[in-house]
């Protein structure tokens, strides 16, 4: 038996003579139970649903048919079997009861997904007197909330949070029916910086009708925009004014151009299809503050919308026809055969019209005549189109000095020439077709090309410079390209700068292209931009940070695709490197790094570095285990302990003759060694050994000064211990922080001499200082 989708096998039933039903039904992963009475009305007196997944049972017996009164208890400890009737997963246990049509229930939720919506933590209390519903965070939207507090009681609704970790959520107003219709008097998310107010709020969702005035200020500028919208199963209406794109953007954590939107749209339903129209302009849109005008119809065909841009220099104009009609449960393609039109034309200089997120920019003079035809089914294509002196920027990548000419005939859009110049004159090569197909109401293309690679600088950053040669090729759709090919990498030099909160970022980022590194996905389902199958072989690959350097090669490296997401296989040999532990410079002997799949941009590697200090030889093992972090095993020969080590090490001295600053700073260098971290936080180990240059302990008055340790205060006769560590940023620049019982302050010290130095401090103090530099 199929019902709703489910399976139900081995149904057994027995009927007596008194009516009464004995039921067991077997699922492919649950079992229900239940005994029934039928007669003019089913009556319920026991339900049992059963599963590795949970349970549900009914707590007392109930009636079906002319109503449904009755009480469930349930504990699921996953939900996605009953996704098939309800699109909801998770595990949570609780109550529930309806009688009198009044719903009661209580319960808990570890872990809520609905509709591509996450929420944690929920808590929720119902009845007909007062509801209450908490979470500690959710995602709704691509909107995070944070502690989100409901409560309603006797119609009247309050609503409090917080959003996106910077606003702050106020709501009250009144509330119908099982939340069958709110009517907010006030809703404010409001952070130091702009304040989003909802105003005359009414949501109907029995009978379909919507109104919200959105009022959208920024404080630095007093600045008020509005978003007016209105719905019911008749008429849709928006109105715009002065809308930040930007701004609201960045509310739903996106990025949006800095640009303000204004207009309106208005739409009447007729046979079940809005028909209307709109005119919208996006003023300081572009770099160049330009205005772009959108004017939009829709019929019962479809959907036909104009573009223009035009100043002193440019113009860009586009008409677009698409068979796409609007019904109240959102667009749907029309009639497939009905034919379109995709008509774009302009000459512009781009650098001038685009604004691009920070990690992205592309410039050059465009020139463009390209029109698309036809059907859905069979579209035509025609026209050419050219970038010239182009210079195309993702995060590292840097294409420049490029030129691109495209030629459409009928089928295919072919590439007629396409190469990007290097700062050595070294080029890459493009070449290749592609053919347009539409997925729903969105055009694609499938792409075959060729790429060939001539010692080409790929990539050109400060930290990152890596040079191709070889050839690859490109193939698939362009929402999920494969990139192939066999390369040769004869130059990579990665370098390493200390950045903010290091210990929670790895110290080498592989790739500033979002779609081939982010870490963010890894715990996403959402599949990479790309998919790729890329053989490398790299002779020489440079790293170099602070206080290490490392020669590495590989000969046949496999940048590849696993689960969807873009991962490194293969494994590093160590040529030569070297380590500065605690100023003192140390040869690597041997290393390695294996990278597998499992755990893209994190390999399992050992290190070793060794070196001979007096009467002793002294080794550092470095190991990594992927997401286990880093293990430092350092040990001597003849064997010592590690502070023993360290102190012939750095001092060359025996623990007894020690100063106290030099138990400090053995005290010091000890506890580095046992600081951990990720891997390719193997490099972030290696920053964080010996990182301090200095540390040291003095005694001193109540208010003698951090920059003064040797001054006294004969009036009080109060003591304590301050404390104070420091790095040399530069050779005449040192920057320290002080720890004291009232607070923590930092010095520069900046010497103009050997000598002679000027120091200041977070306090205000300030002077000139003589000393000696050790």
């Amino acid at each position: 038996i199929n019902i709703a989708g489910f399976a139900f096998r081995n149904f057994k039933c027995e009927i007596d003579d008194s009516k009464e039903v004995k039921m067991n039904l077997w699922g492919d992963d649950f079992e229900i139970i239940s005994d029934l009475k039928i007669g003019d009305q089913i009556f319920v007196q026991n339900m049992e649903l059963f599963s590795e997944k949970g349970w549900v049972k009914s707590s007392c017996p109930f009636l079906l048919a002319k109503n449904l009164d009755c009480s469930l208890n349930f504990n699921f400890h996953k939900m996605d079997f009953w996704n098939k009737i309800i699109p909801i997963s998770g595990s949570g246990s609780g109550n529930f009861s309806y009688k009198n049509k009044e719903i009661t229930s209580k319960g808990e939720f570890k872990k809520l997904n609905f509709g591509g919506h996450e929420l944690c933590g929920v808590k929720y209390d119902l009845s007909p007197q007062k509801n209450r519903i908490t979470l500690e965070s959710a995602k709704i939207f691509n909107i995070n909330f944070d502690k989100l507090e409901l409560n309603s009681s006797k119609g009247k609704l309050a609503l409090s949070g917080k959003v996106n970790d910077v606003y702050s959520l106020d709501a009250h107003g009144d509330v119908f029916g099982f939340f069958d219709k709110i009517s907010l008097e006030k809703c404010s998310i409001a952070s130091s910086q702009n304040e989003i107010a909802l105003t005359a709020c009414l949501l109907d969702f029995m009978a379909k009708n919507y109104k919200v005035d959105c009022r959208f200020s920024e404080n630095k500028s007093q600045k008020v925009s509005l978003i007016n919208f209105s719905s019911n199963s008749q008429i849709v209406n928006f109105a715009f004014q002065s809308v930040p794109i930007g701004s609201f953007a960045k509310f739903f954590n996106r990025w949006g151009p800095n640009g303000e939107l204004s207009g309106s749209l208005k739409l009447n339903a007729e046979n079940g299809v809005f028909i209307g129209s709109g005119d919208l302009l996006l003023s300081s849109l572009m770099a160049g503050r330009n205005l772009l005008k959108i004017s939009a119809k829709m019929s019962g065909d479809g959907a036909k919308i104009l573009a223009s841009l035009k100043n002193r220099n440019d113009e860009i104009a586009a008409d677009v026809f698409l068979p796409v009609i609007f019904t109240a449960s959102g667009p749907v393609i029309g009639n497939t055969s009905h034919r379109f039109i995709c008509h774009v034309r302009g000459n512009a200089q781009l650098e001038r019209l685009l604004e691009l997120p920070d990690n992205a920019d592309v410039r050059g003079a465009f020139n463009c005549d390209f029109q698309l035809s036809g059907s859905l089914a069979n579209p035509y294509v025609s026209g050419k189109a050219q970038l010239s002196k182009a210079r195309i920027a993702i995060g590292d990548v840097l294409l420049k000095n490029g030129n691109i000419s495209l030629a459409a005939n009928g089928k295919n859009i072919q590439v007629l020439s396409a190469e990007f110049i290097d700062v050595n004159k070294k080029k890459l090569f493009i070449s290749g077709d592609g053919v347009p197909f539409f997925t729903g109401i969105v055009p694609n293309i499938k792409t075959d090309l060729q790429l060939k690679f001539e010692n080409f600088m790929l990539f050109d950053s400060d930290n990152m410079q890596i040079t191709v040669q070889g050839d690859g090729a490109i193939t698939g759709p362009i929402d999920n390209m494969l990139i192939s090919g066999t390369v040769r990498i004869p130059k990579c030099e990665l370098r390493y700068f200390e950045l903010p909160d290091v210990a929670k970022d790895r110290d080498i980022i592989v790739v500033n292209d979002p779609f081939l590194y982010n870490p963010q996905k890894r715990n996403s389902p959402e599949k990479d931009f790309f998919t790729y199958n890329v053989r490398m072989n790299c002779p020489r690959i440079n790293f170099s940070g602070n206080i290490f350097e490392m020669i590495l090669s590989s000969n046949d490296l496999l940048l590849s695709s696993h689960q969807d997401q873009a991962t490194l296989i293969g494994a590093l040999k160590l040529s030569e490197g070297r380590l500065d532990l605690f100023g003192k410079r140390m040869p690597f002997t041997k290393g390695w790094a294996t990278f597998r799949k499992e755990f893209p941009f994190e390999p399992e590697a050992f290190f070793s570095c060794k070196r001979n200090f007096g009467d002793i030889s002294v080794s550092l093992d470095i190991k990594s285990v992927p997401e286990r972090g880093a293990y430092l095993n350092l040990y001597s020969n003849p064997s010592y302990t590690k502070d023993v080590i360290l102190a012939k090490m750095i001092f060359g001295k025996e623990l007894k003759y020690l100063s106290i600053g030099e138990v400090a700073q053995l005290a010091n260098a000890v506890a580095s060694l046992k600081q951990r971290g990720y891997i390719f936080s193997l490099l972030n180990t290696f920053q964080n050994v010996g990182i301090v240059d200095n540390i040291s302990f003095s005694s001193g008055e109540n208010h003698s000064s951090p920059l003064y340790s040797d001054s006294q205060n004969s009036g009080s006769s109060q003591r304590r211990v301050n404390m104070s560590a420091g790095k040399y940023i530069h050779d005449n620049i040192y920057l320290s922080v002080n720890k004291k019982e009232d607070g923590a302050s930092f010095d520069v010290d900046f010497s103009i001499t050997p000598r002679v130095s000027i120091k200041a401090n977070t306090n205000g103090e300030a002077g000139v200082s003589w000393k000696y530099r050790y």
